[in-house]
């Protein structure tokens, strides 16, 4: 598992930054499969972009009201250091919570989130712009495992749904399994993701 340099996390006790914006870029170009088996962005371009996210694609087809109400508490406390939740340029601690921008990729000829879709749920509903991590030229052996939906199709539970076809749609050729999934999916754990939430029976 990738770990990031302490360098990149901006501490929002201390106000350290050292050139903290390129620092995170270098690091997720280093990121690699769950299964830790291949590096899909060392050629890719990886940048910082501002999105309108009506202009974003979601591959999950839920987002969860209690995720929702964290990122709002969490937004309300960086307020107060003069940090926006939605307009970041580096990874931030709070306390123990890492956060770092949504993580975007191009791909099916438009911008998915791959990563941060609670916040950019609450972007589109706040009507804000959000700064993301937007990478492409990704190697295309290794797509998102969902294809994109529009925000039409996702539905705020209280609890996950446990059928498949309410979570996403998962993408032609690959294995809706634990190890099926692991080999596509982004492990994003350094910048703070939860990474998979494994249906009931799967494994993360």
């Amino acid at each position: 598992m990738l770990t990031i340099d302490r360098e990149v996390i901006l501490s929002v006790e201390s106000k350290t930054e050292i050139d903290s914006t390129q620092a995170m870029l270098e690091a997720v170009r280093g990121t690699t499969t769950l299964d830790g088996s291949y590096p899909l962005y060392q050629n890719a371009f990886v940048s910082l972009q501002s999105f309108d996210p009506n202009e974003l694609y979601p591959t999950a087809k839920y987002v969860l009201n209690d995720n929702l109400n964290t990122i709002r508490s969490i937004d309300k406390e960086l307020v107060d250091y003069g940090i926006d939740v939605f307009n970041l340029n580096e990874v931030i601690q709070l306390n123990d919570i890492v956060i770092a921008p949504p993580i975007v990729e191009l791909s099916d000829g438009v911008p998915c989130i791959v990563d941060g879709q609670h916040r950019s749920f609450l972007a589109r509903e706040a009507g804000r712009r959000i700064n993301c991590i937007y990478v492409t030229g990704v190697d295309p052996n290794y797509p998102i495992i969902s294809t994109p939906v529009g925000w039409d199709q996702v539905i705020a539970y209280d609890k996950k749904p446990e059928a498949a076809e309410l979570l996403r749609d998962i993408r032609p050729g690959i294995a809706d399994s634990s190890q099926g999934l692991r080999r596509f999916y982004r492990d994003f754990s350094f910048l703070g993701s939860q990474g998979r939430r494994p249906r009931l029976g799967q494994t993360a």
